[in-house]
């Protein structure tokens, strides 16, 4: 019986350090974003590296999303990357590097969803200081292509996708 308590007591301790460091996720998109519906993210580690997930709370998402949403994203550029941004495409580079990933993603289904222009929302920009360039990789994605880059105050933490 005393090794039987050993081993709960154990496994409690055990189970509370994990839920401490990491939180599980569950994707409530009906479309999806991403490739995966659960993550495990890493609630201490809030800056994520360039194709990473990370987890963050939506700050200007409105009015398709409420301020402090959570969502899950990819790190598709960070602070020094320039992100060109096309009806199809998403292209990635760094000019202090020979960085270059090519995301493609049909964005026409949300361009006429949200109602926005092809001009308005074609664009390059550089990716400043204390921002994160998020993006899904799927069609169906809402992301820095329509609301804007990521405040880093805001990441919840980097992650994981599982299935």
């Amino acid at each position: 019986m005393m090794e039987k308590t050993i081993f709960v007591t154990f496994l409690f301790i055990v189970t509370l350090i994990f839920f401490r460091i990491y939180s599980i996720q569950f994707s409530s998109s009906v479309n999806g974003c991403l490739p995966f519906s659960v993550s495990i993210i890493n609630k201490l580690v809030k800056e994520p590296r360039r194709e990473q997930l990370f987890s963050y709370l939506s700050h200007s998402a409105e009015p398709y999303f409420a301020n402090g949403v959570n969502f899950h994203k990819l790190a598709a550029a960070i602070e020094g990357d320039v992100v060109d941004i096309t009806k199809d495409r998403v292209i990635v580079t760094n000019p202090d590097s020979d960085y270059k990933k090519v995301y493609d993603i049909e964005s026409l289904p949300m361009l006429n969803y949200a109602q926005i222009d092809i001009e308005t929302f074609a664009r390059t920009l550089l990716v400043p200081p204390g921002k994160i360039f998020a993006l899904g990789t799927l069609q169906g994605s809402f992301d820095s292509r329509f609301w804007g880059l990521v405040d880093v105050k805001y990441i919840q933490g980097v992650g994981y996708g599982i299935f």
